[in-house]
């Protein structure tokens, strides 16, 4: 058994200096093999992605089962971090440009419309959405989450988050045709 993999086995037995102490060691080892994965990711979503992977370490200790070492298991884990990263970033990227073909084909547009005026006016829209519609929008369309997934974070059946999402996403419409008018 490794140091680290004692460490995260003390963890599970409730011990938050042993949890920090693995934090210390292997951070960088997981920063690094992001890294590895795809040397294009900047040093900022390097951290991000370690920092999820401790948080996801932390909130589910009793997951690991020492089948592997904890350096293993949580290598494993930045890795589907990061494709978790990378599926949200294809998502919203699909979403703007969707987006902007909307705006250019709407009868009323008499120009083309630009990634930061785009960008403006999803802003904009978005600001104008009520609580719940906004962060239906957010969890479906922006970070990909399964409607199953996101009704139970939201606390309804899957029936009404759908109708909100989809009334979320008549508005976000709407807001996005006004404001590209004026």
């Amino acid at each position: 058994m490794t140091p680290d993999t004692r460490l995260l086995r003390q963890a599970q037995k409730g011990d938050s200096q042993a949890f920090a102490e693995l934090y210390v060691a292997l951070r960088p080892l997981v920063e690094g093999f992001v890294g590895f994965l795809d040397g294009q990711t900047p040093t900022q979503e390097r951290e991000d992605v370690a920092q999820e992977v401790f948080l996801r370490v932390w909130e589910g200790l009793q997951a690991y089962k020492g089948e592997s070492s904890a350096e293993t298991y949580l290598l494993g884990l930045a890795r589907n971090v990061l494709g978790e990263h990378r599926r949200q970033q294809q998502s919203y990227m699909a979403v703007l440009k969707d987006l902007a073909n909307v705006l250019r084909q709407s009868p009323d547009s008499g120009k083309g419309v630009d990634a930061v005026e785009l960008a403006r006016y999803v802003r904009q829209a978005r600001a104008q959405l009520s609580g719940s519609h906004r962060q239906a929008i957010e969890w479906v369309v922006v970070q990909g989450l399964p409607v199953a997934e996101a009704a139970r974070q939201a606390g309804c059946t899957v029936e009404a988050f759908c109708q909100r999402l989809a009334r979320a996403k008549c508005r976000m419409s709407q807001l996005l045709a006004q404001l590209q008018k004026s």
